[in-house]
This record gives C-alpha cells, sequence and structure tokens, in this order.
C-alpha cells in the first residue's frame, strides 16, 4: 500500500428509537470517517523528497531555487548557459545572505582597486578553503579577464572586467558591477553593502551594492569594509540525485529498514548527491531477480565505505524504466555483509535496483555517493510457463482382474501437477476417470473384466497456469486374465 492504510473496522452503533434523521446522521458520520481513514498515507511508506539528476532550476527570480553547499545556503542565479556567467552542465549560486562569510575590505591598505591579490580576493579564497576535499571537487574554475580601467568618465570602461591582471582559474569570486546589475532586486538587495570585482571611480576604490540593491560603480574606498559575497560555478556532470535539504522529506529521516520509502520531487532547498572515487562497493550479485511486491530481496556486496564515520551507509535506489527514482531507502551501515529490502509496492515491469554506498553530511552540505551498482528487478511480472507436452504410455501390464500402466514422468521444467488417466472397456462409449499425484508414473486399475481388453489414455495438468495438456495416444491392453 503506498497511499491507502489498511481498511479498518469501526463498530457502528445505530439508536432505532430517535428516528430515522438520527440514524441517517450517524450513517453519514460514519462514511466520512472511514473515507478520510482510506486516504491517510501509510507511514511504511512516507515519502521523502528525491529526485533522479538536477531538477529544473529556477533562476535568477524571487523563488529562484536555493542550494546548500559548504555549510551555507547559496540562490541560483545561472544555469547551463543561461543566467549570470553560465557555463555548460552547471549552475551559478551566489551566497544567499551575503553575510554569513563576514566582511572585509577591498585591500585592506586602500592604495589599490586591482582584484589579483587583494584582500577581498584573500576572503574569497579562505572561503573557498573552508570546503571539504569533496565539495572542492564540484567547483568549476573560471576565468576572471584583466585589463578594466575606472569609471571616471571614460568610455573604455568595461563593468564585467577587473582591474590589474586576470585570474586564470578563480574558485569564489565576486559578481563585476556589470552581473550584479542583472541580478533581480530580491536577490541583490541586503540589509548591508556587499563589494564587487569591479573597479570604481578611480584606483582608490571599487565598486559595491547598497542596501536597495542597487549597484554602485562609483563604489567607495577600497579600505572600507563590506559583506563578502563569493559567487561560483558548481559542476553538475557527476550529481547522481537531488534531494531536500531537510526537514521530514530529507534523506537524513530515513533510518536503516527494509521498508524502503517512496519518493516525490525535491523542493525547497535542495542538496545533491555527487559521486565521489573516494567511496567504493563491490557486488557481483548483480543478475536479474524475478520478484514480487512484498518478497524480500537480499544482495552481497563488500569493500563499502562505511567504517570510517556513522554518516556512511549502504543505500539504494529503485527507478523505473524511464530512470525515475520511485523508493529510497538505507540498508545496511556495515562493509560488507548482505543488504535486504522487502519489495515495495510497484506495478509489472523490470526496475532497476541501483546500489551504492552513500556519505549523508547533513543539512547544510553536501551528500557524496560510490558508483551504482545497477541490478535489474522483473516485478509482479507472469512467468511464461511452457506448452504442457503430450505424455506418452510405456507400458500396460495385465493380471488377475486388474491393468498397471506406467507412463513417462514429464520433465521438471513443465511444473506438473498432476496426470489424469482414462480408460474404457473395448467397444464401450464411457470413460472412467482417475489422478495420480505428479510424483507417480504408475496406475493400478482393479475389479477389471475377466477376458477383455481396455483402452487407456493420459494427460498432465499444470495448477499455476489451470490448464491441461493434450491426451496421449490410446494404448491397448492385452485381455484380462
Amino acid at each position: 500500500m503506498n497511499n491507502l492504510t489498511k481498511k479498518q473496522n469501526i463498530p457502528v452503533f445505530v439508536y432505532l428509537e430517535k428516528g430515522p434523521k438520527l440514524v441517517l446522521t450517524i450513517l453519514m458520520t460514519v462514511t466520512l470517517v472511514l473515507t478520510s481513514l482510506m486516504f491517510v498515507p501509510e507511514s511504511v511508506y512516507a515519502n521523502v523528497e528525491i529526485q533522479d539528476g538536477t531538477p529544473k532550476f529556477d533562476i535568477n527570480k524571487p523563488d529562484a531555487t536555493k542550494v546548500r553547499f559548504g555549510g551555507k545556503q547559496w540562490v541560483t542565479v545561472g544555469y547551463n548557459g543561461t543566467g549570470i556567467a553560465a557555463s555548460s552542465n552547471a549552475i551559478t549560486l551566489l551566497l544567499d545572505d551575503g553575510a554569513s562569510y563576514g566582511n572585509s575590505a577591498f585591500m585592506a591598505s586602500g592604495g589599490s582597486n586591482e582584484y589579483s591579490g587583494s584582500t577581498l580576493e584573500g576572503a574569497m579564497i579562505g572561503a573557498y578553503n573552508s570546503l571539504t576535499a569533496k565539495e572542492k571537487t564540484l567547483i568549476k574554475d573560471r576565468n576572471l579577464t584583466g585589463g578594466g580601467i575606472n569609471c571616471n568618465g571614460s568610455s573604455g570602461y568595461h563593468p564585467d572586467l577587473i582591474a590589474g591582471p586576470g585570474i586564470p582559474a578563480a574558485k569564489f569570486w565576486p559578481l563585476s558591477a556589470y552581473e550584479a546589475g542583472l541580478l533581480d532586486k530580491s536577490i541583490s538587495k541586503l540589509p548591508q553593502f556587499w563589494w564587487l570585482r569591479s573597479p570604481g571611480l578611480n584606483n582608490l576604490s571599487a565598486a559595491h551594492t547598497i542596501l536597495d540593491g542597487t549597484v554602485e560603480k562609483f563604489g567607495s574606498n577600497s579600505n572600507m569594509s563590506r559583506a563578502v559575497r563569493p559567487a561560483f560555478n558548481m559542476d553538475l556532470s557527476n550529481v547522481l540525485f537531488t534531494s531536500a535539504a531537510s526537514g521530514a522529506g530529507s534523506k537524513s529521516s530515513a533510518g536503516i529498514d527494509k521498508n524502503l520509502v517512496g519518493v516525490i520531487p525535491a523542493s525547497g532547498p535542495i542538496k545533491f548527491t555527487a559521486m565521489s572515487p573516494s567511496l567504493n562497493l563491490t557486488c557481483t550479485d548483480t543478475s536479474l531477480r524475478t520478484v514480487k511486491t512484498g518478497d524480500t530481496v537480499s544482495i552481497k556486496y563488500s569493500g563499502a565505505t562505511t567504517a570510517a564515520a556513522a554518516n556512511n551507509f549502504v543505500s539504494c535506489v529503485i527507478t523505473n524504466s524511464q530512470g525515475t527514482v520511485l523508493y529510497y531507502g538505507k540498508l545496511s551501515n556495515a562493509a560488507s555483509g548482505q543488504a535486504s529490502f522487502k519489495v515495495p509496492p510497484l506495478g509489472s515491469e523490470i526496475f532497476s535496483l541501483k546500489l551504492f554506498s552513500e556519505e549523508i553530511n547533513g543539512d547544510f552540505f553536501t551528500d557524496f555517493c560510490s558508483k551504482p551498482i545497477t541490478i535489474p528487478l522483473a516485478v509482479n511480472m507472469q512467468v511464461a510457463k511452457p506448452k504442457l507436452k503430450k505424455p506418452s504410455i510405456s507400458k500396460i501390464t495385465v493380471s488377475k482382474k486388474k491393468i498397471t500402466v506406467k507412463w513417462n514422468k514429464a520433465a521438471a521444467s513443465q511444473d506438473v501437477t498432476k496426470y489424469q488417466i482414462k480408460y474404457r472397456e473395448k467397444g464401450k462409449a464411457k470413460w472412467v476417470s482417475k489422478t495420480v499425484k505428479a510424483t507417480k508414473n504408475k496406475l493400478v486399475i482393479k475389479n477389471l473384466k475377466k477376458g477383455k481388453q481396455y483402452q487407456v489414455k493420459i494427460r498432465t495438468y499444470r495448477e499455476s497456469t489451470h490448464s491441461y495438456s493434450a491426451w496421449s495416444k490410446t494404448k491397448l491392453s492385452k485381455a484380462v486374465n
């Protein structure tokens, strides 16, 4: 049951002496109660918010997608070539609150507005260095072009360039005056000024954004204190899953259990699960399983990266033929053994079980996993049975008022449940029927007439398909003595 609970028996008491109106009222109340109970989600299959790959990102607008990464919350301002500083298969993330990395001068000495080697660049490098080693691998470098000049009325001013030399592989960086001017005011507006990387009015000033979100390209003296608000490009090529960052719908809320949990698309602030070469899992037990809903599936594995910390698990998802994630579960926290789960409510299809070692890192950090191992699951599919072959009678022997009929047993693959034997006196129309279990291959027929011959035929029966084979050739016995 995915959406419905088990039906509950509720006693109904009707006091007839009060009249039909009271009876009708009570019956209507009971009907409403029963109806509401039928649609209460069952706790075993409560939904979590997780989906394969990445969602459709809303960028640079009041309800832009919020992403948790590196202990902070970020807002999406570019994606896959669209929006601010966007590149292929990446998102551009800007610090959401604009304050959690603190304040800094652009240049503490106040003697320059060149970004390379500045105090602000040092703050950006420090913010990047606060990331975990695994999260650093998801940062996509960006080249910042140098040669920008001051905005003192010169026609050569370019609001996207930095003063001084360029930086070829920046990790975290401040927005330029041009990029900040593209922001929706719901994102650029903060309760403090924040630095941009573009030069200001003269060599001693740099551009910034003021309280109402307006970009001031004339800026202020570079030794002033302003908020450090980094942006960066995050590579999505190794992202396997997207999930809710926190709350009842997060992966963290799922316990180690044989009951997988159903999933729905992620909403609210999200986080990613990305593949990492530092996480491992070995499994050679990858043959097709033919199962039905409610069956227990056990898979042998070894070498899981689970011993290092309490937040490491052997986990799985089940996807359909379109790759949509339907169920998720944490199966074990042991480095080797058997990962077991009950097959959840599913239709009739060949699904994919994806098994991986997973590191879950809390609400504000990226999760990581090993490369998934795929195991096909044929769920609730009727396995075709071979056509029942016509049997044959191998021998009929006669003795005093009886005959013994022997036949060749059907192959085990035929899944025969029993044999049906019919016999009659030669020249008579009426057949007499006998049944024998499939474990036997002979039948003794007694109380026959001396001197008479008997015709015998046989067929097989399969209970699982409720089907019979064709009758064998009729065989004639010798005269009974």
